[in-house]
């Protein structure tokens, strides 16, 4: 409990933030209202501070009572950060999301409810987190190992995602492109649209669509990021919309694709994902006479790739 009172103070250095998720995940139900009331005004800065944002995450993972996590600390996310004292409010503002989805730290906790994982997606976290945010046990009556909390850790989050359902797809809509350039956001869009896949697939085909499409496909992180959807798209149960949804409306961006080593992983991931897209590029004598002259030259890497894609 003195922990608890003290919430603010406690989670700035590592071991206090430590100590809190601690707190958080044996605690009963009301003293973790009392730690969310004491973050409340506070959620937002506290997820964005180097150390103090796991204590946030593991208290939202670990509590219950999914709307009081709405209305205490999730809501607050939600609102535009205010503008700095003395300075014109912007017309245009980003979308409150995106400083979260491109934090380092912070975006982990979109990756934990986003994904779809029966745990953690543990490739987003080091092992110091995860250590932090493991499965909180106990001992019951009949000396057996029970989870703290009642509610399946499967249903919270997925609770907690309808909730921000319509914010997130908003921030993709608006900041695909950033977030593909962002090592950080990335990540989030690689999970949105394992997600979400219909909407994020029209918000990432739009973003390839558009004028910045060339500087996307040679971006040294976007390219990356790209690579990683489409070969998510090839992953998922039920297929997805993603290389259906962009061959349809920017064919002619393959072949702006194809105009970088980098662009070539993509366009090679692409194919990988999708069978349509591996037959129209074999079908296009231009672009399989670029794919040989370029798999030879210097930066060849990529066109070696899709070259031993479309041989497969």
């Amino acid at each position: 409990p003195s922990l608890v009172a003290h919430t603010l103070h406690v989670c700035s250095p590592r071991p206090g933030a430590s100590a809190l998720a601690w707190v958080a995940a044996y605690a009963v139900a009301k003293d973790r209202k009392r730690v969310m009331k004491a973050l409340k005004g506070y959620a937002r800065s506290t997820l964005m501070h180097g150390d103090a944002y796991i204590a946030v995450i593991r208290v939202i993972q670990v509590t219950d009572d999914t709307v009081s996590v709405q209305k205490m600390l999730l809501n607050e996310l939600l609102r535009p950060a205010p503008a700095p004292q003395g300075s014109e409010p912007d017309p245009n503002p980003p979308h409150p999301l995106l400083d979260i989805a491109m934090s380092k730290n912070a975006s982990k906790l979109l990756l934990m409810l986003l994904s779809n994982s029966d745990g953690l997606p543990k490739q987003y976290f080091d092992p110091w987190e995860l250590d932090v945010l493991a499965p909180a046990l106990m001992k019951n009556e009949s000396g057996e190992l029970v989870p703290t909390s009642r509610k399946n850790p499967s249903t919270r989050r997925a609770e907690l995602r309808q909730f921000l359902k319509d914010d997130v797809l908003a921030m993709v809509s608006k900041h695909a492109a950033e977030l593909a350039k962002d090592k950080a956001g990335g990540k989030v869009l690689v999970e949105a649209l394992k997600c979400y896949d219909v909407e994020v697939s029209s918000s990432i085909a739009t973003a390839l669509g558009g004028d910045g499409a060339g500087e996307l496909f040679d971006d040294p992180t976007a390219h990356l990021t790209l690579k990683r959807c489409f070969l998510a798209c090839k992953e998922a149960k039920d297929g997805s919309a993603l290389p259906g949804t962009f061959l349809k409306g920017s064919w002619a961006k393959v072949k702006e694709a194809l105009g970088s080593s980098r662009g070539a992983f993509v366009v090679s991931a692409l194919c990988e994902a999708s069978d349509e897209a591996k037959t129209k590029v074999k079908g296009d004598k231009a672009l399989m006479k670029l794919v040989k002259e370029k798999k030879g030259g210097q930066q060849a890497k990529g066109y070696e790739t899709l070259a031993k894609v479309l041989k497969d």
